[in-house]
């Protein structure tokens, strides 16, 4: 179904699960959650919850870029999306996120790091979308950016974005993560 052509009710639906999955898994008030849920993903106990940074994009002048939640652990920069629609353009949007997170983490540090002669160090990038759809979806799988790209003949790309899909629909195709975290089960 697209979009445009959805109900008002079908809207507030949508509207209402991604603000629910923000709140839960963005909010600095819900800090165990998040942590809660990067255990789950990368089979670590992790148990101190303020060493989560949230640094989620509220909206910037760009290109109406926000995401639902995005926060700093370990030195890992975790970029998460909930989707209730399959969308096959989550690398570039969160390749967007991500470089929006380093430009702002540069502009406030150290406006000149990148013309030094220093490497200038960046947390490792880890990209989730969240599939809570109705159309098929494997349990977990990945989008890449290089699917996006128009045909030519030089091959391969000089860049490299890889999104984890994770799927959360009703039907439970991944009751194993979905048992890790009781939150997002909730």
């Amino acid at each position: 179904m697209k979009y445009s052509t959805m109900s008002k009710l079908s809207i507030d639906k949508v509207q209402h699960k991604d603000r629910l999955f923000r709140y839960l898994f963005g909010n600095p008030k819900y800090k165990q959650y998040a942590l809660n849920l990067y255990n789950a993903l990368n089979g670590t106990d992790y148990s101190d919850p303020d060493a989560i940074e949230f640094n989620t994009i509220e909206e910037t002048l760009f290109i109406h870029l926000k995401n639902d939640a995005s926060f700093l652990i370990y030195n890992q920069l975790n970029v998460l999306e909930n989707q209730s629609s399959w969308n096959p353009n989550m690398p570039l949007r969160e390749l967007f996120y991500v470089t929006d997170r380093f430009a702002r983490n540069i502009r406030d540090h150290d406006r000149n790091a990148l013309y030094k002669n220093k490497l200038y160090r960046i947390p490792l990038p880890k990209l989730f979308m969240f599939y809570n759809g109705r159309d098929h979806a494997p349990k977990e799988d990945y989008l890449y950016l290089s699917d996006a790209f128009l045909p030519t003949s030089l091959d391969p790309s000089d860049i490299s974005v890889r999104v984890r899909i994770v799927d959360i629909s009703p039907e439970g195709k991944d009751k194993d993560l979905l048992e890790r975290c009781e939150p997002l089960k909730e």
